[in-house]
């Protein structure tokens, strides 16, 4: 009895040391992800990755590779431990390039900010260093729901741009996730420094003007037009004081379809240069860019369509109870198209109003390259368009008269030049009368001498 007591307790320690082994045999790591579900675009949220692996895998040197469809992703980090901070992912790895020391459930934490709804699967793997021997790996299918918000900060999605744009702070990136029409009424103000609205290549139609007064604001990316009841002469006013950073207008569509704008950009005494560049200005009732005691700066592939009765690219002068200058600096490759068919409005590419700012007041750099219609041409000191004069019809060139040689008759010979005319001189010389008068005297002696020869013969 005691014999099968002790052969029962044997097979009982012995089904015990087994079972480990049956949950992991030797040689084995595992890699586990948590967190896949309730993801939404444009939301940042975590998820973990878990090692766990037998005690002869424990110990090596690894690295984890993620690899995943880069185009659904906007932003992979990874949280450091050691100083307590979210890091980007900028590659397809993370931990040490030199690796780190497998471990038995060890978990490390992640976040992720997806773009696109729908599924999206990661891949996983832990591999060796040095043999690039693959220990474990997952595919983890990650679900995003789409989001009904218009605008984000970050992770942070707002069912309205003017609430992004009332919780933006300085360095915030506001990107508008759809083509958004604004409520008439509501008035974008963009005020706050350091600012940027990222238009992300989507439309945004106001019934209201735009102002922008917080400096170092920069507005990129997309289409801003006005709705067909926009009732102000201005779609997009400028009028920060600039005393730390210049206001940037980037890579933007100002179009004033539909409504009364007579002006796209208007800069009203901004105390920083503002820079405009690879822009379109189109449909402006009067030019694109109005400069009121501003400096302007227009780069890049910046073009303007002079259609309708829009009669310049740029309009320079000063405006009510403006006493500073207009400035305006041109770098780049700008071009003018559709150039109003009027001669005299034709030219006016660039206008400064006289009626405001005196002659040689209004400065303009250019190092751009200026075209029309396609067509390669030259702006003056004025801005206004260089017209080349017509060249002179050439005059045929008269054939030298040939020298004569001794061959040559006397009369075909090249006559003699005009004597000049000596000027008279008092002398002594009988003149050609005087002679006349000497030589009568003369003649009659010599008659009374052949008289008086021939009285003597007859006698």
């Amino acid at each position: 009895m005691k014999r099968k007591m002790i052969s029962l307790l044997l097979g009982l320690v012995m089904a015990l040391a087994v079972l480990p082994m049956a949950a992991m045999a030797a040689g084995t790591a595992t890699v586990t992800v948590n967190g896949t579900e309730g993801h939404e675009v444009g939301t940042a949220k975590e998820f973990t990755v878990t090692t766990n692996a037998t005690e002869d895998m424990v110990g090596k040197t690894v690295v984890g590779q993620f690899t995943y469809d880069a185009s659904k992703v906007d932003k992979l980090e990874y949280f450091e431990t050691t100083d307590s901070t979210w890091k980007e992912l900028t590659g397809n790895s993370f931990g040490p390039s030199s690796g780190f020391p497998l471990t038995d459930g060890a978990t490390s934490q992640f976040r992720v900010i997806f773009k696109e709804a729908g599924t999206c699967n990661v891949e996983i793997k832990i591999v060796e260093v040095g043999t690039d021997t693959q220990l474990a790996s997952t595919t983890a299918q990650f679900q995003v729901a789409a989001k009904t918000g218009v605008a984000m900060i970050g992770g942070d999605v707002y069912a309205t741009l003017e609430e992004a744009v009332a919780n933006a702070v300085s360095g915030n990136e506001i990107k508008l996730m759809t083509d958004l029409e604004m409520t008439k009424g509501s008035a974008l103000a963009l005020a706050v420094d350091g600012v940027t609205l990222n238009l992300d290549g989507h439309t945004l139609t106001v019934h209201d003007p735009i102002t922008i007064s917080g400096n170092g604001v920069t507005v990129i990316n997309g289409t801003i037009k006005a709705a067909a009841d926009f009732p102000a002469d201005n779609l997009i006013t400028v009028n920060a004081p600039g005393n730390s950073a210049s206001v940037r207008l980037l890579a933007l569509t100002v179009d004033a379809t539909g409504g009364q704008t007579k002006y796209g950009v208007h800069l009203y005494q901004t105390g920083y240069e503002v820079e405009m560049g690879g822009c379109t200005f189109v449909n402006n009732s009067y030019a694109g860019v109005l400069v009121n005691g501003s400096q302007a700066k227009i780069t890049g592939a910046t073009s303007f369509n002079l259609s309708g009765s829009c009669y310049a690219g740029v309009e320079l002068g000063k405006g009510s109870g403006v006493t500073a200058n207009p400035g305006l600096a041109l770098v780049g490759n700008i071009s003018f198209a559709n150039s109003n068919p009027d001669t005299a409005n034709n030219t006016r590419l660039i206008w400064t109003d006289s009626a405001q700012v005196q002659p040689g007041d209004a400065t303009i750099q250019q190092s751009a390259s200026i075209t029309v219609n396609g067509e390669a041409k030259e702006l003056d000191a004025n801005g206004m368009l260089v017209t080349p004069a017509p060249k002179p019809t050439p005059k045929p060139t008269p054939k030298p008269t040939p020298k004569p040689s001794n061959s040559d008759h006397e009369e075909s010979a090249a006559p003699a030049p005009a004597a000049a005319i000596p000027a008279p001189v008092l002398d002594s010389t009988p003149k050609t009368g005087e002679a006349g008068w000497i030589i009568l005297p003369i003649f009659a002696a010599g008659l009374a001498v052949l008289g008086i020869a021939a009285k003597k013969l007859t006698e």
